[in-house]
């Protein structure tokens, strides 16, 4: 068994052979350890140079002498400007991969995208971390997984053959056509895909985000099916009412992503099976 995801402690001093402990305790075979967080808050280039070397130092430490059990993963900022050095020296330690937290960027900041590329064509992958951040910013307009998807359909124009693009510009075609006739077809089966899984969360909302915000003197008004359930269901007691609630909601959106994939399968003959 592979535990995928466990953060060190902020400055917390290496303890390898206590958490060897733990994961035998607990029949746990290997263990992805992630470093510490990157110093968003911190201006001074050279202080935030040190953070980073800090913590990679502790990351290391904490893997040292494991046996391979534990596999260290570089917590990184992408839009720094020694990001590509720090992947760089990361990879020469032994890291496995990357772990992204968009608290400041987009993701699809174009100082950003650089490290992306570099990372992937080293053949290492990337952790994208997305959802609500219990940091004092504001970062969760960054974390919208919605978001995300702009880099599958950026791939997706990455793949389309330019000859397309060069023939169109022969034929007189401008931008705007040259998007219209050869862009929008070629990544039209990433757009059907991607609206036949948003089909299956059709009803979820950012029920998080609401009940930090929402207050008795709104319920009337800021209720939606998520949080009547939390207050019902879980705060009330009422368990049974609750789990009728999610199995509901489970039973239509497993509904509208077969009607949805199905339809998509005859017409357009893109589905997910």
């Amino acid at each position: 068994m592979i535990d995928t995801h466990v953060h060190i402690a902020n400055f917390q001093t290496p303890q390898p052979d206590m958490l060897l402990k733990s994961m035998d305790a607990h029949g746990v075979d290997r263990l992805v350890l992630f470093s510490e967080e990157p110093a968003y808050w911190e201006t001074d280039p050279e202080k935030r140079k040190r953070h980073n070397a800090e913590r990679l130092d502790r990351l290391f430490a904490w893997c040292q002498g494991s046996g391979g059990r534990l596999l260290p993963v570089s917590f990184i900022n992408p839009t720094e400007p020694d990001a590509i050095a720090q992947v760089d020296e990361a990879l020469s330690r032994g890291a496995i991969g990357f772990k992204v937290i968009c608290e400041t960027f987009y993701p699809g900041d174009e100082r950003a995208l650089p490290t992306y590329r570099h990372i992937a064509n080293l053949g290492k992958s990337i952790l994208f971390h997305s959802g609500i951040l219990w940091d004092p910013c504001d970062c969760s307009k960054y974390n919208r997984p919605a978001l995300f998807e702009a880099l599958i359909y950026m791939a997706a124009i990455a793949g389309i053959d330019m000859q397309l693009y060069e023939a169109a510009r022969i034929d007189g075609c401008g931008r705007f056509r040259q998007a219209l006739y050869v862009t929008l077809p070629g990544i039209a089966p990433t757009i059907v895909i991607l609206l036949i899984l948003t089909m299956g969360s059709l009803f979820a909302v950012a029920t998080d985000k609401i009940l930090l915000l929402y207050t008795p003197l709104t319920y009337e008004t800021g209720d939606v099916i998520g949080t009547y359930v939390y207050r019902k269901g879980i705060r009330g007691g009422d368990y049974s009412f609750s789990t009728a609630v999610g199995l509901a909601q489970t039973v239509v959106n497993f509904t509208l992503l077969i009607v949805v994939n199905n339809v998509s399968k005859r017409i357009s003959e893109v589905s997910l099976w």
